[in-house]
């Protein structure tokens, strides 16, 4: 298999759980909360581990990247793309729909600076599980975010991750940007 195949295959593979976060389909808690995963739930963790561990050694960082962004776009498109069209032109609709489940403090923006934090992990192909992952992991999340504000917006943004559950923090923050 060619790389391009590999990489669009293991986008496809990673993303297809989907973020679940505005379906209310997720029944993960807080990291300590998690309830003891079953044989599927640690085969499906295993596997995602063993394929990020893979990328960390057979791919540079910026693939490795791109791939997870493009990943969590995808997930965003197929599971969360009607709520960011029917919140088009306006990031603060956006906000208080996704505060209706984050909290109003984790879904907030300053400007054009947009923050959102989540208390637990929303993935559902690795939240019952409470190992960690490698960083590459989350920047799923990273292109979820981004993809959500783009398309409301219809501006370039620019997702930081500052912290994750998966990476070991109590939480996860990102701090996105909103060009022009």
């Amino acid at each position: 298999m060619d790389r391009k195949a590999f990489l669009k295959k293991a986008c496809l593979a990673a993303g297809a759980g989907g973020f679940t976060i505005l379906t209310g389909r997720s029944d993960a808690g807080r990291q300590a909360d998690v309830p003891k995963p079953d044989a599927k739930q640690m085969f499906a963790h295993t596997w995602i581990r063993a394929l990020m561990e893979n990328m960390e050694q057979k791919l540079s960082e910026t693939d490795r990247v791109a791939l997870m962004e493009e990943c969590g776009r995808d997930c965003a498109r197929r599971g969360a793309a009607g709520l960011a069209k029917q919140s088009q032109g306006n990031v603060d609709n956006l906000l208080t729909k996704l505060a209706g489940h984050l909290g109003k403090e984790n879904a907030r923006r300053e400007g054009n600076t947009v923050f959102i934090g989540y208390d637990k992990c929303f993935c559902p192909l690795v939240s019952s599980v409470s190992e960690l992952l490698p960083a590459t992991y989350c920047n799923c999340s990273r292109g979820w975010l981004k993809e959500m504000l783009e398309t409301v917006t219809g501006k370039p943004v620019q997702v930081v991750l500052k912290q994750s559950i998966k990476g070991g923090a109590p939480n996860c923050r990102f701090e996105a940007t909103i060009q022009g």
